[in-house]
Parts: structure tokens; C-alpha cells; sequence
């Protein structure tokens, strides 16, 4: 089965340009969508880049549609009540310090 990859935020955090030089046009999706109420039963992997009050709300949604061993990488911001499987600290290109944590769903 394809992986589908859901991006939810607010700019963007995949672009088209990018997911073919990555060379996963035929595994990856971009939907533009209301995140609330886009249907998430196929996504594989989803990257989150949303302050922690926005991944409280929508938590009850993911767990609730996301199959076991879905992932979710969210950027800076964690989900209240979820225990990062891994963290991972980077430097972005202007030099600022971030935090990427790896969540999988049981």
C-alpha cells in the first residue's frame, strides 16, 4: 500500500517541487483541506507543525482515525498526553535551535 503523507499546517510544510525532487510522487499526498475534518484512515505518516493547544484539539481526531504504527513528526511543539518515541534536536538554516519529535501510534 502507498504511504500517504498528510500535511496539516498552516504554510505548508511540504511543497509539490519538493516531493518530486524527494521522488515521492507516487507515495505521497498534499491535501489542502480543513484539518478537523479531513479523513486521516489512510495516512501513514503525518508531520505536524502546530502550537501544543492546536494538537490537544486535534488529538481526539487522530487517535480515532490513525491505524497502529502511524506516525506523527511534529516540529517544536509536542501533543499533550503523547510520549515522543524519539526527539531529535536541530539547527535550522538561520541557526535556531529546534525540536522534532517522532510519536507512533500503539
Amino acid at each position: 500500500m502507498l504511504s500517504t503523507i498528510l500535511s496539516i499546517l498552516r504554510h505548508g510544510f511540504f511543497i509539490p517541487s519538493e516531493i518530486e525532487q524527494l521522488g515521492l510522487q507516487d507515495r505521497a499526498q498534499i491535501l489542502h483541506e480543513n484539518m478537523f475534518e479531513v479523513n486521516y484512515h489512510r495516512a501513514t505518516v503525518v508531520p505536524l507543525y502546530l502550537l501544543t493547544s492546536v494538537n490537544e484539539r486535534l488529538r481526539p481526531t487522530l487517535e480515532r482515525q490513525f491505524r497502529s504504527g502511524a506516525r506523527f513528526v511534529t516540529h517544536d511543539y509536542q501533543v499533550p498526553g503523547w510520549k515522543p518515541a524519539q526527539t531529535v534536536d536541530v539547527i535550522s538554516k538561520n541557526g535556531a535551535p529546534r525540536k522534532i519529535f517522532l510519536h507512533i501510534r500503539p
